[in-house]
């Protein structure tokens, strides 16, 4: 799973990576929680996607 590292959270991913040598699961833990919120803000953009396939028949867009 792709993830993207946010400004919120890079000076931890900046650490970990410097730490690698003694500490690689730190890494490992930050690469999984970005992994964890990219695939909850896919999952969103789906569940977005199809509500907007049960719009009520005299809906219209402003």
């Amino acid at each position: 799973m792709p993830f993207i590292i946010d400004n919120k959270h890079r000076g931890e991913y900046n650490r970990s990576i410097a730490n690698w040598r003694t500490n690689p699961s730190a890494l490992t833990a930050v690469a999984e929680q970005a992994q964890s919120r990219f695939e909850a803000q896919i999952e969103l953009q789906n569940l977005y996607a199809h509500t907007r396939l049960y719009l009520p028949a005299d809906y219209t867009e402003d």
